[in-house]
């Protein structure tokens, strides 16, 4: 409850924050950017220290040599700068709302455990190549190894693992989604790299599976377990910050490439 009730102190931070950003965008006060700036980085500090990580960066304050000798009077790059802050503030706040809807338990429990197993895979994928005196043994090769393998280890800490769920119907047709952790309210969607699946194929894939588990009844959050054994991706922040900062009709959405 504690947590919780942190989370809860820290949204009402988000939403002023960004009620008086979008107030001074809209009324061209330029000289309050600085201090929303160190307000957002004290908010994703606060989010760090209760152990939520979003996916945001901290914003950067405008390089001084842009602004010359006069600043805070709305340079264009003062303007763009209030823009990112308004926007930030906007989705980490919708976010932050998903989050505290969803029981402690799934927000800060269950995701951290989720997050430790998808850490830890890729070691054990390599692990469980050996065995003694040379037994067959599961060698990870495409996405349904991928999917045996984390299936096993999901059921260490979460006891009602299912698979292969129909989500509803989206775009003309319904899909399996590969895990549900019903208690948890939480969907494990896995991906796997290989030529011809990277970035930008991973993203669009991912995109139409947002849209899809959002209408999930027992989908609150989704994580995203993207195994890339080789580094085909080559932009795993920027391709986490594109997927998790989605339209997700309040849906959290976590996104994980490993190794990383």
């Amino acid at each position: 409850m504690e947590s919780l009730d942190a989370l809860q102190s820290i949204l009402i931070d988000a939403r002023q924050l960004a009620r008086l950003a979008e107030q001074d965008y809209d009324q061209k006060q330029w000289k309050t950017y600085d201090g929303f700036i160190q307000e957002f980085n004290r908010i994703l500090s606060s989010l760090t220290t209760v152990g939520v990580d979003l996916g945001f960066s901290e914003i950067q304050s405008v390089p001084r040599h842009l602004l010359g000798d006069r600043p805070y009077v709305g340079y264009a790059v003062e303007q763009q700068k209030l823009r990112e802050i308004v926007s930030a503030s906007a989705r980490l706040t919708t976010k932050l709302e998903a989050l505290t809807r969803q029981p402690v338990s799934v927000t800060l429990d269950a995701l951290s455990r989720i997050e430790a197993v998808c850490n830890a895979f890729h070691t054990v994928a390599r692990s469980v190549r050996k065995r003694h005196a040379d037994r067959p043994t599961l060698d990870v090769a495409d996405e349904y190894d991928v999917q045996d393998l984390l299936r096993s280890l999901l059921a260490v800490d979460f006891r009602d693992v299912r698979p292969e769920e129909w989500t509803p119907s989206y775009a003309g047709g319904a899909a399996r989604m590969d895990f549900l952790l019903k208690s948890e309210q939480v969907v494990v969607e896995t991906k796997m790299t290989r030529d011809g699946l990277g970035d930008k194929e991973l993203g669009e894939q991912l995109i139409v599976d947002i849209a899809r588990y959002a209408q999930h009844p027992d989908c609150k959050t989704l994580v995203c377990f993207i195994y890339d054994p080789l580094g085909r991706v080559t932009n795993p922040a920027g391709l986490q910050a594109d997927l998790e900062n989605q339209p997700s009709g309040g849906l959290a959405v976590r996104v994980l490439v490993r190794p990383s």
